[in-house]
């Protein structure tokens, strides 16, 4: 189950998770003015910014009244959460609504924030929250929309279009929250876009198109829904490659959406909403194994460099050049990656988003000294962030593997000892459960190991990342043959879905190929450059590189090859 909304509190609502379980006492709170932060207004509370921004100047000296009392409602309100009070938390709500009759019911923001903290457990309470807002308030529409959201991410199709259609049934109705036309429309776009959504899950390319006009209708120069309706333009066509005027048709619309988007924020200092139209047709013609069209999408862009490089587009620039490192990653071109990542950190090199890229840079260039420094800072600032831990863990292990064959001890138990705490805080995770029994096994506890992986075995229709295959496939092949007899054989079919895997990031890649050839497989034919590869990330927050201080990254020679080992 992912978060609803794309939010991490940090460190101060992990507390409030632990103290909502009863698990430690509430630490003092924080002044309220350092929590309503316009991420908690917009992206976990659901509300515009400017609805809780007081503006100079504001003649109006009622508005400028309400929102003091907004904020303050608020502000309390989180602080409350944060200190694991529900009930005041309702209570400060009430106050909101109170001060502002454009407010959703208490319940439905007490849900926002259970579903913000990405806690199963939270996140159940949250759906109750939903179903007594539902109960109470059956006419107030949100709770049904953010249903709606949540039977989408769990693919009950049905369920979603139906929440979505009840949602939009009661803007209008007598009880509904006092919306401005401009919030109105602002919520039917929000669920025009869950049942494009609904839409393009079945695959239903004609019916998501229809969807787009009455998207709109509401408003003709919407980049989102201009960004959508190129998508669908793209994928309704069978062929692939695609035809010459389907592309085009697409490009068309993205330039529009771009166009809007941009003109949206003259004057502000912020990224666009929908990203460049080469990036939109890298991911579409990557998502449907036409890499080298991709390659072209990156020879326009390299083409734009001088605007791109212009410090007037520092933070576009950065999310280019950076998406483009990722999709070098995912090919495994890691020289090209990392020349790209180059180039974002030149341009923004102080920007905290490059952090990430460049670490796992470092990380698939076996610079672990790197790697461990980069990771272990961001650890640090955020114990609970798996990425982190994850990746800490990783280099970690690899880092411990001496030249010689040996094992430093120190740096294998301290990897140990972070995959095991974030497998236990991300327990639904299967990525923080590999790593840990990654871990276990290099430290020598094969059983742990493979008791995780056991337990993957039981999980129906479970996808493995190539990763978690080739750590379940070694765990296998180290148990002893005599104790279980079909370990090995699970092991080699493990490694050969592993080395069937076409592109894509795979750190271990050589060394699944040697074990494949040494337990009697054979290599597949190389690739011909029109295999699938993972589609990178194209959303208005880029993921990715960093700096460590330095103009550049480093990277440094591959480390020594080791010879795999059998069955034992």
């Amino acid at each position: 189950m992912k978060c609803l909304l794309p939010f991490r509190y940090g460190a101060w609502m992990c507390a409030a998770l632990l103290c909502c379980a009863g698990m430690v006492q509430a630490q003092t709170p924080a002044a309220s003015t350092e929590v309503l932060t316009d991420d908690i207004i917009t992206q976990v509370l659901g509300m515009d910014k400017e609805q809780l921004t007081a503006k100079a100047g504001d003649a109006d000296a009622s508005r400028t009244e309400r929102v003091n009392k907004l904020r303050a409602a608020f502000s309390d309100a989180i602080t409350a959460f944060r200190a694991g009070d529900v009930e005041k938390t309702r209570a400060k709500l009430e106050e909101a609504r109170q001060a502002d009759s454009s407010i959703s019911p208490s319940a439905v923001y007490l849900a926002r924030l259970c579903f913000a903290t990405n806690d199963q457990n939270l996140v159940k309470v949250g759906r109750q929250f939903l179903d007594e807002a539902v109960d109470k308030e059956p006419s107030s529409p949100e709770a049904y929309m953010i249903f709606g959201n949540l039977a989408l991410l769990e693919g009950r199709l049905a369920d979603a279009e139906l929440q979505f259609t009840r949602a939009a049934e009661l803007v209008d109705s007598p009880s509904a929250p006092q919306w401005t036309k401009e919030q109105k429309n602002t919520f039917l776009k929000n669920i025009a876009g869950g049942l494009v959504s609904v839409c393009e899950q079945r695959r239903n390319w004609s019916r998501g198109l229809n969807e787009i006009q009455a998207w709109l209708s509401i408003d003709a120069n919407d980049p989102n829904a201009l960004f959508r309706q190129g998508r669908l333009i793209f994928l309704q066509d069978q062929k692939n490659p695609k035809d010459e005027k389907t592309v085009a048709d697409a490009r068309a619309k993205f330039e529009e959406a771009y166009k809007a988007a941009v003109e949206k924020l003259a004057g502000k200092d912020e990224l666009s909403a929908v990203v460049p139209p080469e990036l939109a047709l890298l991911e579409l013609q990557s998502a449907t194994g036409n890499v080298d069209k991709a390659r072209e999408e990156i020879k326009r862009i390299d083409s734009k460099s001088a605007e791109y490089n212009d410090p007037k587009s520092k933070k576009e620039g950065s999310r280019v050049y950076s998406t483009l490192s990722q999709w070098y990653l995912g090919q495994g071109e890691f020289d090209k990656a990392t020349e790209y990542a180059n180039k974002a950190t030149a341009i923004d090199k102080d920007s905290p988003a490059l952090k990430q890229l460049t670490a796992v840079l470092y990380y698939y260039a076996n610079n672990y000294e790197a790697a461990e420094r980069e990771f272990q800072l961001m650890h640090q600032e955020s114990p609970q962030d798996m990425f982190a831990a994850n990746y800490l863990a990783l280099t970690l292990i690899e880092a411990a593997k001496k030249p010689d064959g040996s094992v430093d001890a120190a740096k294998m138990n301290k990897a140990v000892q972070v995959a095991e705490l974030s497998a236990r805080l991300n327990q639904k995770s299967p990525v923080a459960l590999a790593t840990a029994a990654w871990a276990y096994f290099n430290a020598g506890r094969i059983g742990d190991a493979a008791q995780i992986f056991a337990a993957f075995e039981q999980q129906p229709n479970m996808e493995l990342t190539p990763d978690t295959a080739y750590y379940m496939a070694r765990v296998y092949a180290a148990l002893p043959a005599g104790q279980f007899p079909q370990a090995f054989n699970r092991a080699r079919e493990l490694m050969a879905r592993v080395i069937g895997t076409a592109g894509g990031t795979f750190k271990h890649r050589k060394e699944a190929e040697q074990f494949h050839v040494n337990w009697g497989g054979q290599l597949p034919p190389k690739a011909t450059g029109t295999g699938t590869t993972p589609a990178p990330s194209t959303g208005t927050t880029t993921p990715p590189p960093a700096s460590n201080g330095e103009s550049k990254p480093a990277t440094p020679p591959a480390g020594p090859e080791k010879k795999p080992e059998g069955n034992n």
